[in-house]
C-alpha cells in the first residue's frame, strides 16, 4: 500500500485558520484571539482560559477585525472594523453577551486603537478623525461615549501615564515626547533602519519618566530611560551582539515599568531590566520591580522551547506567553500565585501539541571570524546524522519583524515535515546586530554577504548536519538574488535552489527606482549608486544575470505578474538567459498575485510543484501534488518538461 501523505498537509499549512494576536482579559479569567473564517476573514473568538476548546466566534460577518482588546472595565471587548462607507470605526460588545455597538459612528476613515489604561476602564485612546473635526489622537469613553482630543496624531506608536495623558510617540523616523503644552517635541530622529529597532516601550504612571528603545551613543540599539524634567538619560538594559528590540517587551503591571526586552542572536533571548538602575532612577534605596528572570526559568522547567511574554492581567498574576519549539507556536496562561499552567494550545489548531522538530540556534564562523548567528530546524524522528538540507535566505535583507512570523515559518514547516534539515542563515548587512553589521554589507549584495551564505552551507556539511550530495538553497526576494548569486558563483555547491521573487539584474533595477526619494537614499547608500561609474559597474558584476550561462543545478522560479517591488522582468531575463544555455530551469508566473504570494491557493499550487522538484533533487517525501496543482492562475513560462508533475498536469 501506499504510504501516507506527509503530516501537516499543504493544505493544513496554507488553508487552516491560524490564530494570532492573542490577549488575556483583566481578570485573567478569559482570552481571545483573531482567526480566519471559511472565508478567510478574520474574526474575533474568545473562550475561558479553563476550558480553551470551547472557544467560540463573537463577531461575523464579511469585513475582517483589524484591531481588538479586552477592556479594563472587565464588562467590555473592543475591536476595530471596517463599515460600508469604507471607514474604520470601533465596536464595544459587552462580555456577558448582547448586542454590539459601534462607539464611533461618525469615524472618517480609519481608527486605530492605541492606549488603554487600567485607572481608566471605560476609556480608550483613539488615533482617529470624527465627522468635521481635526484627525488625531482622542480619549474616548465608550460607555458615555463622550470624547476630546488629546494631541495631533502623525506618530504609530504611542504611550500614557496613568492619567492616559500621552508622554511618548515613535514611527519609522521619530521618537517624541509629549511638553506641557500639548505639543510633540523630537527627541530622536531614526533612519529606516535604525528605526527597525527603536521605538517608544511606555511611560511610568507618574508621567515623569519615558523609556524607549534606542541607538542613541550606541552601535546597538538599548533600553533607555528619560527623565521627562531635565532630559537625562539612564541606560536600563543591553545586549552585547545584538539590537534590543521595540516588541516583545514585557511590563510590569503593577508599576507600569519595564522589566524585560527582547534580542535576537541566533535564537530569541530575554534581557532583564536592570532593576538597581531602575531603582537609582527614581531615587529610592529598594526594587521597584520584581525579580521575574527566576519565575521565567520556573516555568522554563515544565514548557520547552523559547518563551516569549505576549500579554497579562490587570494585576500581572497571570502571564499570556507562547512557546516556540520549532512548530507553530504553543501558548500558555501561567498563574504566579497557584504556579499553574493552562495550555491554550497551538496557533495552528489540530496540530500537535509537541511538533516532531528539533529547534537549535548556533553561531557559524564566517572566513573572516565574523560570527554569523543561524537556527537549525530538525524532524526530531530523524536521528542525528546528516539529512538532506535546504538552506533558507530570508528577504529584505533589512527586514527584521517578520522574519519569525508564520508568513515565513509554514515554509520552514514544511520541510521539516517532508523530512528536510533546514539552516536559517543570517549574514552581515541584515538588521538586529548594531548599525556597524549592517554597515559591513554596504556594496557586498553579491559579494561578502553572499560569501557568508557560501560559508554557512560548508560548515552545514563539515559539522554533520547536511549530506554534500543532498544541499539545496531556498530564498524569496532578497533571499531570491542570492539564490542565483550563489548558484551561479559556486555552481557545484548546491544540488538544487528554489528562488521567488528574485533580483537578477541590480543595475536594472536601481536605475528604474531613482525617482524614488526614499529608495534613492537607502538604496544608492546601501546597494550601490548607478550614476557612479565605478559603483555602476559592480551592481553590474554581482547581478546573477551576467552569470546566467554558470548555473549547473536545477532551479525553480516563480515570480509574480503584479509586483511593484521586483518587477517580473527580473525573473523573466534570468530564466530566458539560464535556459538558453542549457540550464535545467523551471520559472512558474503567477498571472494575479504580487511580490509575495497572498493567496492561499497559490501557496498550494506553488508547493505542489516545489515538493516534487526538492523530492526529485534532495530526496525528501512529497505529497502528491492533487488538486493543489491548479494551472488557473500559475503559468509554467519556462522549463515544464523538468518536473514530471507539471508534464501530467498539461496533458489534463
Amino acid at each position: 500500500p501506499a504510504p501516507p501523505p506527509p503530516s501537516p498537509s499543504r493544505a493544513d499549512l496554507f488553508t487552516r485558520a491560524v490564530k494570532h494576536d492573542l490577549h488575556l482579559s483583566a481578570d485573567g479569567l478569559r482570552f481571545g484571539y483573531l482567526q480566519p473564517d471559511s472565508h478567510g476573514v478574520d474574526q474575533l473568538v474568545v473562550g475561558t482560559v479553563n476550558d480553551p476548546k470551547a472557544a467560540r466566534p463573537v463577531t461575523s460577518g464579511p469585513d475582517a477585525v483589524q484591531e481588538w482588546r479586552f477592556a479594563f472595565s472587565g464588562e467590555h471587548t473592543l475591536f476595530t472594523r471596517a463599515v460600508e462607507s469604507g471607514a474604520v470605526h470601533l465596536f464595544v460588545i459587552p462580555t456577558e453577551g448582547g448586542s454590539t455597538f459601534d462607539v464611533t459612528p461618525d469615524a472618517v476613515g480609519e481608527t486605530f486603537l492605541v492606549g488603554h489604561g487600567r485607572q481608566w476602564p471605560t476609556h480608550v485612546a483613539l488615533k482617529y478623525q470624527p465627522k468635521g473635526k481635526q484627525r488625531g489622537v482622542w480619549l474616548l469613553d465608550f460607555v458615555t461615549k463622550e470624547r476630546h482630543r488629546m494631541c495631533a496624531g502623525g506618530f504609530d506608536r504611542y504611550v500614557f501615564d496613568g492619567n492616559m495623558w500621552p508622554m511618548g510617540a515613535s514611527d519609522d523616523a521619530r521618537i517624541a515626547r509629549m511638553q506641557p503644552d500639548g505639543q510633540w517635541a523630537i527627541l530622536e530622529r531614526t533612519d529606516p533602519l535604525t528605526a527597525k529597532v527603536s521605538g517608544v516601550i511606555c511611560g511610568d504612571y507618574g508621567g515623569s519618566v519615558l523609556f524607549y528603545v534606542s541607538t542613541h551613543g550606541s552601535d546597538r540599539s538599548r533600553l533607555l530611560a528619560i527623565d521627562l524634567e531635565n532630559g537625562a538619560r539612564t541606560v536600563l538594559a543591553e545586549h552585547p551582539r545584538a539590537d534590543l528590540l521595540p516588541f516583545g517587551f514585557q511590563v510590569d503591571a503593577r508599576t507600569h515599568l519595564p522589566v524585560a526586552v527582547a534580542a535576537r542572536f541566533g535564537e530569541t533571548e530575554r534581557v532583564l531590566v536592570d532593576r538597581k538602575a531602575l531603582a537609582r532612577l527614581f531615587e529610592v534605596d529598594h526594587a521597584v520591580t520584581p525579580p521575574i528572570g527566576e519565575e521565567w526559568e520556573l516555568i522554563g522547567l515544565d514548557v520547552e522551547g523559547e518563551l516569549a511574554f505576549v500579554d497579562q492581567d490587570v494585576s500581572g498574576k497571570r502571564w499570556l506567553f507562547s512557546a516556540d519549539r520549532g512548530g507553530p507556536l504553543a501558548y500558555y496562561v501561567y498563574d504566579r500565585e497557584t504556579l499553574e499552567l493552562f495550555p491554550l494550545g497551538s496557533a495552528l489548531p489540530g496540530s500537535a501539541e509537541s511538533p516532531a522538530v528539533q529547534m537549535q540556534s548556533f553561531p557559524v564562523p564566517a572566513r573572516d571570524g565574523l560570527e554569523l548567528p543561524c537556527r537549525l530546524y530538525r524532524p526530531a524522528d530523524h536521528g542525528d546524522g546528516p539529512l538532506p538540507t535546504v538552506l533558507y535566505v530570508h528577504g529584505g535583507p533589512w527586514s527584521l519583524a517578520a522574519r519569525d512570523g508564520w508568513e515565513t515559518r509554514r515554509h520552514l514547516d514544511l520541510l521539516v515535515a517532508r523530512g528536510y534539515a533546514v539552516l536559517e542563515v543570517e549574514f552581515r548587512g541584515a538588521v538586529g546586530y548594531g548599525r556597524a553589521w549592517t554597515d559591513l554589507g554596504n556594496g557586498e549584495w553579491g559579494g561578502r554577504m553572499i560569501d557568508d551564505i557560501v560559508d554557512a552551507a560548508h560548515a552545514a556539511v563539515e559539522t554533520g548536519v547536511a549530506r554534500e550530495d543532498a544541499l539545496g538553497i531556498l530564498g524569496m526576494s532578497y533571499g531570491g538574488y542570492a539564490v542565483l548569486r550563489a548558484m551561479t558563483r559556486e555552481p557545484k555547491l548546491f544540488t538544487c535552489g528554489i528562488a521567488l521573487g528574485a533580483i537578477s539584474d541590480l543595475q536594472a533595477l536601481q536605475e528604474a527606482r531613482q525617482g524614488d526619494p526614499a529608495w534613492r537614499a537607502l538604496w544608492n547608500a546601501r546597494v550601490g549608486d548607478p550614476a557612479k561609474e565605478k559603483e555602476a559597474a559592480r551592481l553590474r558584476a554581482q547581478s546573477p544575470l551576467g552569470s546566467a550561462a554558470e548555473l549547473e543545478a536545477p532551479l525553480l522560479m516563480a515570480h509574480g505578474a503584479l509586483d511593484l517591488i521586483v518587477p517580473k522582468s527580473q525573473s523573466d531575463q534570468f530564466a530566458r538567459a539560464a535556459s538558453q544555455a542549457g540550464a535545467r530551469l523551471t520559472y512558474l508566473v503567477f498571472q494575479t498575485e504580487p511580490h509575495e504570494l497572498r493567496r492561499p491557493r497559490s501557496w498550494r499550487a506553488f508547493w505542489a510543484v516545489g515538493e516534487a522538484f526538492l523530492h526529485a533533487h534532495l530526496g525528501g517525501a512529497a505529497e502528491p501534488p492533487g488538486k493543489d496543482l491548479d494551472l488557473r492562475d500559475m503559468v509554467v513560462a519556462v522549463g515544464a518538461e523538468h518536473i514530471p508533475v507539471l508534464v501530467e498536469a498539461a496533458k489534463h
